[in-house]
């Protein structure tokens, strides 16, 4: 819950991976969802709701199972070996929600759970966050 100027107050937080949502009820607003690691340095995080498009459609479901190739990357170039790979929906819907690790080659492969799917890799302290949807191509990542 956020006080008049839409701050929430300082949270002590345990080291791991966490998840902030920022919505509100009806539809009129876009849902903003966050994953962030807690680490040694503390973490800052600012999430803003927009109005909701007119459009009309919200994420696409996908149904039955399209896997799609993904390697990961370190900064140097390098295969990031035992990266663990979040995956979800852009609403963080709980029932699309897949984990993954890559292998020594910094590969794995992943189910693609809508349209657009976000990718979430945790790697070493960092956290690093993309949409990928189906029409693109194999996908390499480099680690921010």
């Amino acid at each position: 819950m956020t006080d008049k100027d839409g701050q929430i107050p300082t949270l002590d937080l345990q080291p791991g991976l966490y998840r902030a949502i920022a919505t509100a009820p009806y539809g009129l607003w876009q849902t903003e969802v966050r994953e962030f690691l807690v680490a040694e340095k503390p973490e800052r995080l600012a999430l803003r709701v927009r109005p909701m498009p007119t459009h009309g459609y919200g994420d696409i479901v996908t149904f039955g199972t399209k896997r799609k190739k993904l390697k990961i990357l370190k900064t140097d170039g390098q295969a990031a070996s035992g990266a663990e790979i979040y995956v979800r929906d852009r609403d963080a819907t709980l029932h699309l929600e897949r984990w993954y690790k890559t292998n020594s080659q910094g590969e794995t492969a992943i189910e693609i759970v809508s349209e657009p799917t976000v990718v979430v890799i945790v790697f070493g302290d960092s956290v690093t966050t993309r949409e990928i949807t189906d029409k693109d191509g194999e996908l390499m990542l480099r680690l921010q």
